[in-house]
Order: C-alpha cells, then sequence, then structure tokens
C-alpha cells in the first residue's frame, strides 16, 4: 500500500513558508537600491551578508526551540521578526540601521527555513522523504521567485519603500498561517547529528550556495551594470523551471539515486553561472534563469534527503545541517564575492562562482565510488 504523502501537516507548513520565504526575496532589489544610492559593493555585501550571519547565528538554537514551544510557534514567530525586519529596513537611513534590519530578517529566517525543514523531515514517511523535501523545495522556489516579481511590481508602481513594506505585510499572512500548523506527533529525539558520512552531500550544499548568493545578493547591480533594470526575465523562468522539475523529477532522486540525480545538476549548475558574465540585455537572463532553475530545483532537495539518510541520529538536526551548510555558502557569497566584485568585478565573481559548483558535481561523484 502507497503511503500518503499529502496531509495536513505538508500543506500547512507550505503555506506558512511560501510567505515566510518571500520575506527575504522581496530585498534581492536592495542591491540594487542600496547601488543606486551610492552604496560600495563590498559594503552592500556587508548589509546583505548580515541577514546570513544572523541565520547561522541562530541555526543550531531552531530545533531545541521547537522542541520547547512546538513548531508552529517558531515558524509565526520567525515569520513576525522577518517582518518586523523588513519595515526597518523600510525606514533605515545609514549603513547600521540597514544592518540591523537586515539581521532581524535573518534570524526570522532562520526559524522558518530550519524550523519547516526539520517539520518535514520528523514527520514525512521515510520511504516518500525525497519527495517530501521536494514539495517544501517547490513552495521555498515558488517564493525565490514570486518575492522578487512583486517588489519589482510595487517598486515600479510605487517607490522602493512601499516594496520593503511589502515583506512586512507578507511575513504578518506567514505569521498568521503558521498557526494553522498541526503539532508534531513526533517526539524530537535528543543527541547530536552524526554527519560524518553526509560530509561530501554537505560540502556540495555549502559550495552550491555560493553561486546561489552571488545571484541573489548581487543580481540586481549587476544587471543594473550591463544597463538591465530589470531582473523578471531571470526569475519567473526560474520558478517556471523549478517547479517543473520538481513536479515532474519529484520522484527521480528516490528511484535513480541521489548521486545519480545531484551531480549532473550540479555541473548544469556550473554552466548557468558560467554564462552569466555574458549577459548584456534583459532576454539573456531568461535562458540562464530557465537553467538555473531546473538545476537548482533537482539537486537542492535531492542533497538535503541525502544528508537526512547519511546522518545517525535525530533527523530534524540533519535537516538543520543541511540548511546551515547552504548558508554559509551564501554568507560567503556576501563576505567574499562581494569583495572580489569590488576588486575585479561581477564576471570574476560569477566565473568563481561556476567553479565552485563544479567542485561540489565532483564532491558527490567521488562519494558515490
Amino acid at each position: 500500500m502507497r503511503v500518503r504523502l499529502f496531509s495536513r501537516a505538508l500543506v500547512t507548513v507550505s503555506i506558512a513558508l511560501l510567505f515566510g520565504a518571500m520575506i527575504p526575496n522581496i530585498f534581492v532589489i536592495a542591491p540594487r537600491f542600496l547601488g543606486a544610492g551610492g552604496v560600495a559593493k563590498a559594503e552592500i555585501g556587508m548589509i546583505m551578508g548580515a541577514y546570513q550571519v544572523a541565520t547561522l547565528a541562530i541555526t543550531p538554537f531552531i530545533v531545541p526551540l521547537a522542541a520547547r514551544i512546538g513548531f508552529a510557534r517558531v515558524l509565526s514567530l520567525g515569520c513576525g521578526v522577518a517582518g518586523c525586519g523588513a519595515m526597518w529596513f523600510a525606514y533605515a537611513d545609514g549603513l547600521p540601521w540597514f544592518v540591523a534590519a537586515r539581521v532581524l530578517q535573518g534570524l526570522g529566517f532562520a526559524a522558518i527555513m530550519v524550523g519547516a525543514a526539520a517539520f518535514v523531515a520528523e514527520t514525512a514517511p521515510p520511504s516518500r522523504l525525497g519527495e517530501a523535501m521536494g514539495i517544501t523545495a517547490i513552495v521555498t522556489l515558488m517564493a525565490q521567485a514570486l518575492g522578487p516579481v512583486l517588489a519589482e511590481f510595487v517598486q515600479q508602481h510605487g517607490s522602493y519603500h512601499a516594496a520593503f513594506l511589502t515583506g512586512a505585510i507578507v511575513g504578518g499572512a506567514g505569521a498568521i498561517a503558521a498557526l494553522a500548523m498541526p503539532p508534531s506527533t513526533v517526539r524530537i529525539e535528543r543527541g547530536r547529528a552524526e554527519l560524518q558520512r553526509a560530509r561530501p552531500a554537505l560540502l556540495a550544499l555549502m559550495l552550491s550556495g555560493l553561486g546561489f548568493g552571488a545571484a541573489w545578493l548581487f543580481l540586481a547591480d549587476f544587471a543594473r551594470s550591463r544597463g538591465v533594470y530589470s531582473i523578471d526575465s531571470f526569475f519567473w523562468p526560474y520558478v517556471g523551471a523549478a517547479l517543473f522539475s520538481r513536479l515532474a523529477l519529484g520522484k527521480l532522486s528516490d528511484r535513480l539515486g541521489r548521486h545519480r540525480t545531484a551531480a549532473p545538476a550540479l555541473l548544469g549548475h556550473m554552466l548557468a553561472f558560467a554564462a552569466l558574465p555574458l549577459v548584456h540585455h534583459s532576454w539573456h537572463l531568461f535562458p540562464i534563469g530557465l537553467a538555473y532553475g531546473f538545476v537548482h530545483g533537482t539537486y537542492y532537495p535531492t542533497l538535503q534527503a541525502l544528508v537526512v539518510e547519511r546522518n545517525v541520529g535525530p533527523r530534524s538536526k540533519a535537516a538543520a545541517a543541511s540548511t546551515f551548510a547552504f548558508g554559509v555558502g551564501i554568507l560567503a557569497a556576501a563576505f567574499f564575492l562581494g569583495p572580489l566584485a569590488q576588486l575585479a568585478g561581477y564576471t570574476v565573481m560569477y566565473v568563481t562562482a561556476a567553479a565552485a559548483a563544479g567542485v561540489a558535481a565532483l564532491a558527490v561523484m567521488f562519494d558515490d565510488k
């Protein structure tokens, strides 16, 4: 008998995750706003990266907090805090205030992402873990596309201020939606996750996160430097391809195997980022977004499932570790790739991100030997 995948737990956490994950993705237009205001690339990296520092700092405490107050309250709190950070950014004036706003967003987003991943890892049927991770990946990818599109629309028809305030409204909606989540019937195990056998997958997540950060933190300012003032042509095909890969290929890694699914997708990631320096018109972003959406929607939940399976210990903490590893890559993008772009330009930055994805593919390939 086939185990049921969709349940009240998966549906409600997906709705809360959609709203919550839109908040930081509204801020992909922030580098363009800051760059147009004369903020240096290194300082843009500092502002955007403060979010990731906060996310990583709080991540180890999210699962223990969920054990005390429940996953629903953790996600609701996360959406509320991230929404407050969005409102703060809208009224910020000066580097310290922008950094503080991003810190609030990062603290909230950690609760959203880690809480959702851990909840799914604990409640999903083991035989359909890859599919369940894929569903939440679809939701996250939808937020990653809808957030920028919503921000672009509000900014073009209103202002940057109004676009950033939209994040606060979305946060309030997410906080309410999260309270509809049922309590987890699984008791979170005590102890640490033993992740020695998952290290190659964690490394791949970290290196692929470097490219993700390079796109989400700097794409708007990079496009502006090439005379392209809208990045919709990247995000719409991105979400469409990501949705297709998760809906059409959601069972692929469960059947074909994690390594044989993730490695080719990571190579596709490498090629997509290697093509970014060739962008000179808005339509150039379309095929790159299409390719990146397809491969990211394939390898990310596959690597997450691999980490959980290779772990000896609490599944929720393994899921949190996979999110943490990806976040380390995004943090490195902010504090390493930002200064690199300042010194050598965006072309060198994106080629470096592409090379990192190639190393990630090799790590997965050799792990399968």
